[in-house]
Order: structure tokens, then sequence, then C-alpha cells
């Protein structure tokens, strides 16, 4: 048997190949192509055997690819804003909660899950340090990367930091307020420990949430605090404080659903 038989009869035992008319100077692709097969290509992407206009062979992306691709991506997008995207050991089975509360929270987990491109309104949880709020959006947030949803997760406390070491009116600023503003799903995390200002409740806060609200983006926020104990962590020795204080903590209501996190451990 001479070597182009041999090719020609790996080509001919190939289910996909068998039935292809080759001819004597495209059978060294095809048999390549039918060897690279066999091998796992670790960038996700597959090999593909075109027969028209003549023979020949294209790599094309796979659901690896994308979702590679959309984490790669995802990741970028929360280096802008100083977080470290890390969910490796976050999972739903790790999640050790109280059985009062199992039933409630996971029934609309499901429900979130279920209809992530169309859900509206997001969590508020609250609750002592500890108790699982910050892994429970977590397991949320996780549902969104294999659904290929973008999102943003942020620490409160380094979000103010990094809106006041940049200028107001700074192209920068008004870059990171719009992406917040518009990104799908937003996480805020441990509402209530950060050291804000009068400028930022107002200029940032307010209009990040009132944004949110009116163009039906959810919103997720973990905090210490109780919706009413904001109200005091909002007020500031102005004029007009408690109604600015009293306008953010109504968009997070309208924005959220609440949650106690007392009896919640981890």
């Amino acid at each position: 048997m001479t070597f182009l038989e041999k090719l020609r009869k790996v080509i001919s035992e190939d289910e996909e190949t068998k039935k292809l008319k080759v001819n004597d100077n495209d059978v060294i692709l095809v048999y390549n192509y039918i060897q690279s097969k066999k091998q796992k290509n670790i960038f996700g992407s597959r090999l593909i055997l075109k027969t028209e206009p003549f023979f020949h062979t294209v790599m094309v992306s796979t659901k690896q690819t994308h979702q590679m691709e959309f984490e790669k991506k995802l990741e970028h997008q929360h280096n802008w804003f100083n977080y470290d995207l890390n969910f490796d050991d976050i999972s739903l089975e790790n999640f050790k909660i109280n059985e009062s509360k199992k039933e409630i929270l996971l029934k609309d987990f499901k429900k979130i899950s279920n209809n992530l491109l169309s859900n509206k309104r997001g969590f508020f949880l609250h609750g002592p340090f500890n108790t699982g709020k910050t892994y429970f959006l977590k397991i949320i947030a996780k549902e969104l990367i294999k659904q290929q949803i973008p999102f943003i997760f942020v620490l409160m406390s380094d979000l103010v930091r990094q809106f006041k070491i940049i200028s107001w009116h700074n192209e920068v600023l008004e870059n990171k307020l719009n992406y917040l503003k518009k990104v799908p799903y937003l996480f805020l995390d441990d509402l209530g420990s950060e050291q804000m200002n009068s400028n930022f409740r107002d200029d940032i806060l307010f209009s990040l949430l009132n944004y949110r609200l009116e163009n039906k983006k959810p919103l997720f926020i973990t905090s210490n605090m109780k919706l009413n104990d904001l109200v005091e962590h909002f007020k500031f020795q102005e004029f007009n404080s408690d109604v600015k204080a009293n306008k953010i903590v109504v968009r997070i209501y309208k924005l959220t659903n609440s949650y106690s996190f007392n009896e919640v451990f981890i």
C-alpha cells in the first residue's frame, strides 16, 4: 500500500469524510484535518472542513471560546473598578442557610436565574458581619457569568474612594458613572461602610440609583444597616439633607426586595 493509499484509507474510515470525493491534491489536507479533530484545542476553537468552493479548513468559535472571551472582558471591566473578580469557590451547594429563610431566598433566586434577561428587581440583604450576604450575591453573579450577562460587582468603600481621587467633571469619572448606570446588573457590596460626602451622595449615588430605577435595571445590595438606618447614614449637616437622604433610600426600596440575614450563617 502506497503512502497515498494509506491516507485515503484513513479518510474512507472517518464518518465525516468517508463519502467525500477527494482528489490527490487534497488528500493530505483532509487527512490532517481528521488528525486534528482528535486533538483537544486549549483555546476552545474548533477546526472544520469546507468543501466549497474548494477543500480547505477554517477555525470557528465554540461556546467555550465565547465563554472565555466573555470572562476575559468581564475581568477587564472589574479591573477598571479595582475589583478582583474571583468566584471559583462560590457555589449554591456550599451556602449554608437557616431553613426558615432558605425556601424564600432560593425561590426568589430561581426566579431570577431563570429570567435573568427580563428580571427588573434585585435584593437588599441586611444583617451583621459574616452572615453570608456577600456570598449569596456572588452566587447570583456567578450565574450571570454562566449565562454571559454583563455585571459589575464592587465594594462601596472602594467605589467612593475611586471617585474621591478623581476631580469632578473628569472624563474617567463620567465614563465610570455611565457604565454603572447602564450595566445590566449592578452589585453594591457593604453599603453603609463607606465614608462618602454630600457630593458623592447627590452627584454619584442618587444619579446612579435614579437612572437604574427609571430604566428598570436590577440592583443588588448588601449592608450591615436596615433601610431606616441608612437614612441617618446619608444625612449630612446641610440644608435639606433629610430629603436627600430619604430620596436615596426610597430608590433602593423600589429597586429591591429586602431580606434580613440575621439568622443566616456561612
